[in-house]
């Protein structure tokens, strides 16, 4: 979700709002490129007059088996009536995953690490409270370390995030 302090939201967390998102894609990212549509709804919980709806669009394209490449805006426009802290943010990003095994079995089976450069959210806070253009780099890498276990880093220029992703039943991925 995002935080609007500024907000007239009566929201019961204190100003902090949801979003609602879903996806689809088209095209075909092998053979020619595939475009993906996100509409997000911001913020979710708040009256209905309250809500806005962004739609973001990424345009990407294998290079290969194991890399990809892709250039987006998020938030590349915003319908509705309301608050957001919400902005367009281009963005042209590298991915690529490196296998760790031959077979496939054991332990650390594959890396998977993505390498871009954005504008908007990806830009350092002080850019952003100082309305100063800027691009910046940010970076994610995923270790699958079993076929139910992946550790994940995330930087988005701003923040590091660290995650566990954790399939406790194999036969529901």
């Amino acid at each position: 979700g995002f935080y609007n302090p500024t907000s007239n939201s009566t929201s019961p967390n204190g100003g902090y709002e949801g979003t609602v998102s879903a996806g689809f894609g088209l095209g075909n990212a092998t053979d020619v490129v595939g475009l993906e549509v996100d509409i997000t709804v911001l913020p979710a919980v708040s009256a209905a007059l309250d809500r806005r709806t962004a739609f973001s669009f990424k345009v990407n394209r294998m290079l290969d088996q194991y890399s990809a490449i892709a250039v987006g805006v998020e938030n590349a426009f915003i319908a509705g009536n309301g608050p957001t802290d919400g902005r367009n943010s281009w963005y042209a990003v590298a991915s690529r995953v490196f296998l760790l095994t031959d077979n496939g079995n054991g332990l650390f089976r594959a890396f998977t690490g993505s390498f871009g450069l954005g504008n908007g959210r990806f830009r350092f806070v002080q850019d952003e409270f100082n309305s100063r253009s800027t691009v910046n780099a940010f970076a994610s890498g995923s270790l699958l370390i079993t076929d139910q276990i992946s550790a994940i880093a995330d930087y988005t220029g701003q923040d590091l995030d660290f995650g566990i992703s954790l399939v406790p039943l194999k036969a529901f991925p």
